[in-house]
């Protein structure tokens, strides 16, 4: 398992595009396979953080990964979101065995 963790910042976030966001990211595991657990949360804004959301995301291995790249939920669904707001995303994926 790898597992992903997204730190999403939204400038001037509206309240319903945020919902759709926090939908659509949490669906990701019913749209694409290999993908295990997709999580998001509410970043909490403690000592200053601008971040909005924290995308956990497992996948069940590196092949896992490619397909969720190309697959059209992906470049479809989830880009037009990012891309239809300004953002800035750090992302780490770590090995996570015990997922």
């Amino acid at each position: 398992m790898i597992r992903r963790v997204m730190l999403i910042t939204i400038e001037n976030p509206d309240p319903a595009h945020l919902e759709r966001m926090r939908r659509c990211l949490s669906e990701t595991t019913a749209h694409v396979e290999g993908v295990v657990k997709s999580v998001v949360s509410e970043a909490l804004p403690i000592n200053n953080s601008p971040c909005t959301f924290v995308w956990d995301t497992v996948f069940a291995d590196r092949a896992a990964i490619e397909v969720y790249r190309e697959h059209p939920y992906h470049t479809g669904v989830l880009v037009d979101l990012f891309t239809s707001v300004k953002f800035n995303a750090t992302t780490a994926f770590v090995d996570d065995a015990g997922a």
